[in-house]
């Protein structure tokens, strides 16, 4: 598989940097090859009795992510744990060694980033 010039960026197709971006995280960056192509590199590495680790982001999922949206907008949804949602305990204004602001409003609620995109 021949690799184009393709700094700072993964195998998973990704819009930003460090796939903090992604949204379908099944699809190959194109920089990388055809979901083909990765089947063969995996076979061919299997059978040379290696095994390949994907490094993948999950944890950094955009506001446009269907995971997201569900949860934002669903507080029965399934992927609403997968996020940190304020509670009433919650004080959305004390500042961070993150950063000035990590709380941000979706529709009734808030949730908790590190940077909102």
């Amino acid at each position: 598989m021949e690799l184009k010039n393709s700094k700072n960026k993964g195998i998973i197709q990704c819009k930003q940097y460090h796939l903090k971006g992604e949204t379908n995280y099944y699809k190959i960056d194109p920089d990388y090859g055809t979901e083909k192509d990765f089947q063969n590199f995996l076979g061919k590495t299997h059978k040379m009795g290696f095994k390949v680790i994907l490094d993948m982001m999950m944890n950094h999922t955009p506001s446009q992510h269907p995971w997201f949206i569900e949860a934002s907008t669903n507080k029965n949804s399934k992927y609403r744990n997968y996020y940190i949602w304020a509670d009433s305990k919650t004080n959305i204004n004390q500042l961070s060694a993150f950063g000035p602001r990590q709380w941000y409003k979706k529709g009734d609620s808030y949730y908790y980033a590190l940077s909102k995109n």
